[in-house]
């Protein structure tokens, strides 16, 4: 009988063990996920920061699903492509996915009558928690004078 009793003990106890064990792998591999969905959005954030403060100009497309950085090299083009799953960065040759929803898209226009962008308002879907991050470029003079012309062709 004591033997009995021992054994059934011992079966609760590696019972409630092995549960805790699941409970806990559970919410690890939930807070992993998390991280990297954050760390994810983080990249994407340094990338658009980094290609705005480096370009010459920024500009949307007709069709607002994408836009175009004219980085100082020679024909050296940035862009970022909207699409309902994911943000796709092309830079040459290099390709990068970000996979968030991109749920608004507000562009800000130096002037009505030019393409070109001085802040670009995102409204991403990151785990179905909305995120409004702005961006913003600070044109020198010199920039803005270079504009010009490329804005009459």
């Amino acid at each position: 009988m004591e033997l009995v009793v021992a054994l059934l003990l011992s079966a609760i106890l590696t019972g409630i063990v092995f549960y805790s064990y699941l409970l806990l792998n559970n919410q690890f591999r939930k807070y992993s996920v998390k991280s990297d969905t954050v760390n994810e959005y983080l990249i994407f954030q340094k990338a658009l920061n980094r290609d705005i403060e480096r370009c010459d100009y920024f500009k949307d497309t007709l069709s607002q699903t994408s836009i175009l950085f004219k980085m100082p090299a020679e024909d050296a083009l940035i862009s970022y492509l909207w699409s309902k799953q994911a943000v796709i960065r092309e830079a040459g040759n290099s390709i990068d996915t970000f996979h968030f929803k991109l749920v608004g898209y507000d562009p800000h226009f130096i002037k009505d009558d030019l393409p070109f962008l001085n802040k670009i308002i995102l409204t991403l879907d990151i785990d179905d928690i909305g995120v409004r991050p702005v961006f913003t470029k600070h044109y020198s003079a010199k920039q803005l004078m270079a504009l010009e012309p490329i804005s009459n062709e």
